[in-house]
């Protein structure tokens, strides 16, 4: 399955863009949990053994997420779906606080109570390695 782009946290764009991220849902009776980087996967004898030896690229990454904006919000969902579809991400650090910001408006500054989310986390994908096949 090749996903879209929308469905999927920043810090798997770069790879989808430059290569592809196909998900195998289903191979051979198993259950694949994390990516390939790839757009078609080469026909293998045992795909199962080829894929499960494919080198892992772990792809950490550290957000920090304002629920004030948009594009941060839905940034988090992303996050959080990807995280619940199994795919092998793993979050390491995640902490919500209530922070203040400052702004200007009409000459007077103006304070607004936001929360904002700290997150750390891997999302692996495995490698395609042309020359093994």
């Amino acid at each position: 399955m090749l996903p879209t782009l929308d469905v999927l946290p920043r810090s798997l764009h770069q790879v989808f863009n430059t290569t592809g991220l196909l998900y195998l849902s289903h191979l051979g009776g198993q259950t694949i949990a994390l990516p390939v980087a790839c757009r078609k996967l080469p026909l293998y004898k045992d795909p199962i053994a080829a894929v499960d030896n494919l080198p892992v690229q772990m792809n950490f990454t550290r957000e920090v997420l304002d629920m004030d904006k948009q594009e941060d919000r839905e940034e988090y969902n992303r996050i959080m779906t990807y995280y619940k579809s199994g795919y092998g991400m793993q979050i390491l650090y995640l902490e919500r606080r209530f922070v203040k910001k400052m702004k200007m408006a009409d000459g007077q500054k103006r304070q607004k109570t936001i929360q904002r989310i700290y997150i750390e986390y891997y999302a692996p994908y495995r490698l395609l390695n042309h020359v093994d096949q």
